[in-house]
């Protein structure tokens, strides 16, 4: 495990936010979110990728090297990243790194994350990924992932004001996956995966799994928990098992859930290339997300 990169200068890191970079101010607190590239800011680059990998290895995760930056980061025409800085401590709260994919070149897999870790079908290829923005490397300072306050709510919101920001006539999904880190009780990950299958995978086909997860379920176990055939309810029976554990649902289940009714899953994986977390990718229908989260991120579609 290498040591993580020097903070950057916060006189630096506000020296490469310019206007023109600034997307829009979040309800909440009134941050500033801004979409940067390795172009524009050479140096947020560099503290995205020391905060990302502090905050992945504080969860369990991280890909062992002083800060966690690839060639999607770097790439002139790649990922751009979607951050919130909070003026007065001068500080990076959290972010999503993102990039749509309009042109036919970029259905590749040097373009596409998560095309590394799932075979695409034509159909998605052709129909859906000119239409999606893929999300991925999302993260919360730790200092505002505690249980038991509402800081990681709240951070959350201001990301989501800023992808509400991005959303135009050609964009009609989200794509992303739904990180699950190690130390995660077992049988909590495995209710996780199975709950997500359950309510969400629709076996459509448009995406599968390279190499899929399969866990050891104890399948009496799950289904004496998961007694529901509706998600919402089936949600709270799985954060009643958390709790008993001392355990959280990672918060971007819950929120991505929340979102819309029309939510589809498509397995889960082991990813080597980022410390062997657990992930499962998910797909969201702009349009079906429910009204009244379009109107509180001024969505208009």
């Amino acid at each position: 495990m290498e040591k993580l990169i020097p903070p950057v200068d916060k006189k630096i890191i506000k020296s490469e936010l310019n206007e023109k970079d600034l997307l829009r101010y979040s309800r909440m607190g009134k941050n500033e979110i801004y979409v940067i590239n390795y172009i524009n800011g050479p140096n947020i680059i560099n503290e995205i990728g020391r905060l990302r990998e502090l905050t992945f290895r504080s969860s369990g995760g991280g890909i062992g090297t002083s800060k966690d930056i690839d060639h999607y980061d770097l790439e002139s025409d790649g990922y751009n990243q979607l951050i919130v800085w909070e003026p007065n401590k001068k500080q990076i709260l959290g972010g999503y790194r993102f990039r749509s994919f309009p042109n036919s070149k970029d259905k590749s897999e040097k373009y596409f994350a998560t095309g590394i870790l799932y075979n695409l079908s034509n159909e998605f290829i052709n129909n859906y990924l000119p239409h999606c923005i893929d999300l991925g490397r999302a993260f919360i300072l730790t200092e505002y992932q505690t249980k038991n306050s509402k800081q990681n709510i709240f951070v959350l919101d201001n990301i989501w004001d800023g992808l509400g920001a991005l959303i135009n006539k050609n964009v009609k999904y989200f794509i992303g996956r739904i990180i699950i880190y190690p130390q995660i009780d077992n049988n909590l990950r495995d209710l996780i995966i199975f709950y997500m299958d359950k309510h969400f995978n629709k076996n459509n086909g448009l995406l599968n799994a390279k190499k899929p997860f399969e866990p050891n379920m104890d399948i009496d176990f799950i289904k004496k928990i998961l007694t529901s055939s509706n998600h919402h309810e089936d949600f709270i029976l799985l954060k009643e098992y958390a709790q008993s554990i001392n355990e959280v649902i990672p918060p971007l289940i819950n929120a991505y859930i929340k979102l819309s009714p029309s939510l589809q899953s498509y397995g889960a994986i082991i990813d080597p290339s980022f410390g062997n977390l657990y992930e499962i990718c998910i797909m969201i229908k702009v349009k079906d997300i429910y009204p009244k989260y379009l109107t509180r991120y001024k969505v208009s579609i």
